[in-house]
């Protein structure tokens, strides 16, 4: 709980030019398309309206010329499909954030070919026509004995094998509150491992 509430805020502070939670430095500002293809338009705006007056970012200034979403009655996100494209070409993002990635794509997630061929190269072929950089918002299993870390994650290994980050979002055991999280960083190719203990507070829709 929590994931897409986390990448929004961090998100929006990138297109801000500013640190999402303490020690997780943006040393410049970007430009982000979210696209949040679960549940409500409507619902998500005033999500991202909460979490930006909470974060002192503003939503009308400069700042908002650098933070997207998916325009009204958009229904083509497929990963390959023309709409994702337009969306892309039109808005020209830095980073583009798929939310959750089972609607981005199709064929089996524990398929290791249809992996590559659903989403890592229609994700590479817009990235060598764009510049940008993509962030999937995806789900994994509970831990257990035989799967713990990155082993997680649902689907082929494949994807992970093709991804330069892994971030993993994790409720506290023993947490009688419910708020406490851990978000890992694991896998990098460019930085090293990493772990931030956070609060969700999901009235503020941050953390």
């Amino acid at each position: 709980v929590g994931k897409s509430t986390l990448v929004t805020q961090m998100a929006l502070c990138l297109a801000a030019g500013r640190t999402p939670f303490y020690d997780c430095h943006v040393h410049r500002s970007a430009r982000v398309l979210y696209i949040a293809a679960e549940g409500a338009r409507a619902a998500y705006q005033n999500r991202v309206k909460t979490a930006a007056r909470t974060l002192g970012i503003s939503l009308t200034g400069s700042e908002a010329s650098r933070w997207f979403i998916q325009q009204r009655h958009a229904n083509d996100y497929m990963l390959g499909g023309r709409g994702l494209r337009k969306m892309i070409a039109e808005t020209k993002p830095d980073l583009v954030v798929l939310d959750t990635l089972f609607f981005f794509t199709k064929g089996n997630e524990n398929d290791a070919s249809d992996t590559k061929a659903h989403i890592m190269r229609p994700a590479r072929a817009l990235t060598a026509e764009f510049g940008c950089g993509f962030l999937f918002v995806h789900h994994q299993t509970k831990e257990s004995a035989e799967r713990k870390g990155p082993q997680r994650v649902r689907g082929s290994t494949a994807l992970l094998g093709d991804c330069d980050y892994l971030l993993q979002l994790d409720a506290v055991a023993g947490d009688t509150v419910g708020n406490k999280r851990t978000l890992a960083l694991s896998l990098t190719k460019y930085a090293a491992t990493r772990r931030w203990d956070l609060i969700y507070v999901p009235e503020e829709a941050r953390f």
